[in-house]
């Protein structure tokens, strides 16, 4: 009876720890300092790579698009860069996410932000934003509102973006899309060598944890078990 109680307490201590490190190293965003003390490119560093940068801090030569004095369309030329200034209140999240890293498939796609919240300990899960323009069109952003503080009134610039096209964002969104057009302003960065650096990071952390509680709980148990002796 002795033996099983310190079992059954063993697993309630190791099930404790294990919510512990989970909440300490996995849910608060760290992304954000990450960000913070990323790099801010520049057109000429952009045009130099062949690859995207979405996601990136702009610098002052990248394009700033306000979008309380966008008129028409944001330009539908994929391969041009640009960030984009909003009032928070003409950005409402879609409740549709998705890897950040990379361009998905329709299957990858989630809509429950508490499963969202458990898959963001592997990878950078993004959400879609509707963005309202001062000409009444609307067209959704992607943005890793885990990397990138968005406020909850004001103006926010949200990372170098551009026009991509998503057709199946219309079979998991309820919005009345008009279009396969969205910008998207989170890939680059999630794909980043510093996110990549985060991830170890975290992981290493986590590990680390588990392995100091878990070795003070095996020491716990052995010295409670040699004082009743």
């Amino acid at each position: 009876m002795v033996r099983s109680s310190r079992r059954f307490m063993a697993v309630i201590i190791m099930f404790i720890i294990l919510t512990s490190v989970w909440i300490i190293i996995y849910l608060p965003p760290y992304e954000k300092l990450t960000y913070s003390k990323s790099r801010i490119l520049g057109y000429r560093e952009i045009e130099k790579e062949s690859y995207g940068f979405e996601g990136y801090r702009g610098g002052e030569d990248i394009p700033l698009f306000d979008s309380s004095d966008v008129s028409k369309s944001i330009r539908n030329d994929h391969d041009d860069f640009f960030r984009l200034k909003i009032n928070v209140a003409n950005l409402k999240p879609m409740g549709v996410y998705r890897p950040a890293a990379y361009d998905t498939s329709y299957t990858a796609y989630e809509t429950n932000a508490l499963k969202v919240m458990f898959l963001r300990t592997k990878e950078s899960y993004a959400q879609y934003y509707m963005v309202s323009f001062a000409n009444g069109e609307q067209m959704p952003v992607l943005v890793n509102d885990r990397v990138v503080k968005i406020p909850h009134s004001g103006e926010v610039i949200l990372p170098i973006g551009r026009i991509r096209m998503d057709s199946n964002l219309k079979k998991v969104s309820n919005e009345n899309l008009t279009d396969e057009k969205y910008i998207n302003a989170s890939t680059g960065f999630a794909a980043s060598h510093e996110m990549r650096k985060f991830h170890d990071i975290r992981t290493m952390s986590a590990a680390g944890l588990m392995i100091a509680a878990f070795i003070g709980v095996i020491i716990w148990m052995v010295s409670v078990q040699m004082r009743r002796r």
